[in-house]
């Protein structure tokens, strides 16, 4: 039977918001307070926020999740690195073509990797801290983290003259960003029965290949208006 076509991280949006938000109750007392003690007020509850954040981004739960993730990328680097620059090429070309990507599964040993990044995120979404997190603290844990958000375009407008460092920064930022949207993804895919997880990391790893090596051809054209 022919496996249907799904978009993967169309699906994965909606997961995220059913694993990480969390129903909290709360009951507030309005006083009449001047502005000072509201500013006071204000500043200390936004440096426990801070510290909440900083706090859960050095704890082992979450440094094991991504170290979780680093290792599966590794795992798929040591069979991405025994194809031919042909096969490199097809396989990140397919990345989104469930079918291919379920035969590929089929041909490579990750489950091990892939049990490790579920342990992981369980352990994290179960830290007390972790819980604390409100949905904008959770995002901005990832992004803090990784440094960057969204997408970075290279700024080679025209034939004005950029420097190698512009260059060298923007591939880097391109990278970071690929990086970040890599860790998000595969914390998404854990929550997909077994084998979809399986299709949905090893296709995230593939995507996460295909924005670095665009990254790679956009610093190439970058360095061309490099002024010698």
């Amino acid at each position: 039977m022919m496996l249907k076509r799904k978009t993967f991280f169309v699906s994965l949006s909606l997961a995220l918001c059913m694993t990480l938000v969390i129903h909290s109750c709360s009951s507030n007392e309005y006083d009449f307070v001047d502005d000072d003690a509201l500013a006071t007020e204000s500043l200390g509850n936004l440096g426990y926020r801070t510290t909440l954040v900083d706090s859960v981004a050095t704890s082992n739960d979450f440094l094991d999740f991504v170290e979780s993730c680093n290792l599966f990328s590794d795992k798929m680097d040591e069979y991405i690195s025994a194809l031919s620059q042909k096969e490199k090429e097809e396989l990140i070309s397919n990345a989104n073509n469930d079918d291919f990507v379920l035969k590929f599964i089929d041909c490579i040993d990750i489950e091990k990797e892939v049990l490790a990044i579920s342990l992981a995120k369980r352990r994290l979404l179960d830290n007390t801290s972790f819980l604390r997190l409100n949905e904008s603290e959770k995002s901005q844990l990832f992004d803090g983290c990784f440094v960057t958000r969204g997408h970075m375009l290279m700024k080679t407008r025209g034939g004005e003259g950029v420097t190698q460092q512009e260059c060298e920064k923007a591939k880097k930022k391109a990278y970071d960003s690929a990086y970040d949207a890599f860790i998000r993804r595969l914390l998404l895919c854990d929550d997909l029965p077994d084998r979809e997880k399986y299709a949905c990391q090893v296709a995230t790893k593939l995507n996460y290949e295909a924005e670095k090596s665009q990254a790679d051809t956009e610093y190439k054209r970058c360095m061309e208006k490099v002024k010698k």
